[in-house]
């Protein structure tokens, strides 16, 4: 009876499961495939069964990989192994996509079989490579990037970032100085944004801090505006000259004037 309402049960399980569920025997044939693995890889239950597994299911980079995870069972000798690994998996119109492979072994009356979950982790590796490009991006990055959290720790700092950590006379996991933690704390009582300039040597940099509040930590991003400050201090010199050769002008025409009017006297 047990076996009988247990059957139906697993079945369900099954064919609920967002992950392809496959099983083989010891052959690598399959014997088992739920409607998941179906839509997962094109192919009919009824097509699929028989058929050898790492031909059908895997990228040929993946046969190897997954003859030597069944072997380390047979190594083991142990009925709780169970393995997972990332490998590569090719549907019906020839597409391939990374996958996790989990093998669990189930040792029947009559067999020994294998229960093959396949979880499909291309949105994984999606968001893993947007990261790393994300951290690629800020680490080349030609201007400052820094990671503060609440304390003043420096979580993170590009190698732009070395003019700030030298005026702030710290590194990469240590804290900032008092006045900027003070700062901080403003900035996430606030929660907004603040710009500031410093000087570094002969280099200015303007800093927009941003906090993260769920992330209890803010972003730095500087900007080397040396170039900026001096074309400015420049045009107001040039400006202040302007307005001085403007006054000796106005100052000569002044002269001529009244020396007109002295050498002709008006009678």
């Amino acid at each position: 009876v047990a076996e009988e309402t247990g059957r139906p049960i697993m079945e369900a399980i099954m064919e609920a499961s967002l992950d392809a569920i496959i099983t083989i025997g010891e052959t690598q044939r399959i014997v088992e495939f739920n409607s998941t693995a179906e839509k997962m890889f094109g192919y009919r239950r009824l097509d699929a069964i028989g058929k050898d597994f790492s031909q059908l299911i895997l990228g040929p980079g993946s046969h190897k990989a997954f003859k030597d995870a069944l072997g380390s069972f047979y190594e083991s000798g142990s009925n709780a192994f169970e393995t997972r690994q990332e490998m590569t998996a090719i549907r019906k119109n020839k597409n391939t996509f990374p996958v996790e492979l989990a093998i669990k072994p189930i040792l029947l009356k009559e067999r020994l079989v294998f229960t093959v979950y396949v979880h499909n982790i291309s949105n994984r590796k999606r968001a893993e490579q947007e990261i790393s490009s994300l951290a690629k991006f800020t680490s080349e990055s030609p201007s400052p990037v820094l990671r503060v959290n609440r304390l003043g720790v420096i979580l993170y700092a590009n190698t732009a970032s070395a003019p700030l950590l030298q005026y702030w006379g710290c590194e990469r996991g240590q804290t900032l100085p008092v006045y900027w933690r003070k700062r901080l704390v403003e900035v996430f009582s606030s929660a907004h944004d603040w710009e500031t300039e410093l000087m570094c040597d002969s280099r200015t940099f303007s800093l927009l801090v941003t906090p993260v509040l769920n992330s209890d930590y803010v972003n730095i991003y500087g900007r080397d505006i040396t170039a900026v400050r001096q074309a400015e201090s420049q045009a107001r010199g040039h400006a202040q000259e302007v307005v001085h050769e403007c006054g000796l002008s106005t100052i000569g025409e002044m002269a001529t004037g009244l020396a007109d009017e002295t050498n002709q006297p008006v009678s």
